[in-house]
């Protein structure tokens, strides 16, 4: 007698068999180089409002220093 499997089985190796499918996709419309270019960017508009947000920071200090006196 077959032992019978069960839902989440199937459940997950159709996960798995997309989660492939996907990644085989994403990798064939871009190349390694066009995602070490959208990774660059993405990490320089994230450093950029970083900066940004610690200036800003930096000014609403002093300008509470300065109300303060």
């Amino acid at each position: 007698m077959k032992k019978s499997k069960k839902a989440s089985d199937a459940v997950s190796a159709a996960r798995a068999r997309f989660e492939e499918a996907r990644i085989a996709a994403r990798e064939k419309t871009m190349s390694g180089v066009a995602l070490q270019k959208t990774a660059r960017r993405q990490f320089q508009t994230s450093r950029a409002k970083v900066i940004q947000a610690h200036t800003r920071a930096r000014g609403q200090r002093n300008q509470a220093r300065r109300d303060g006196r």
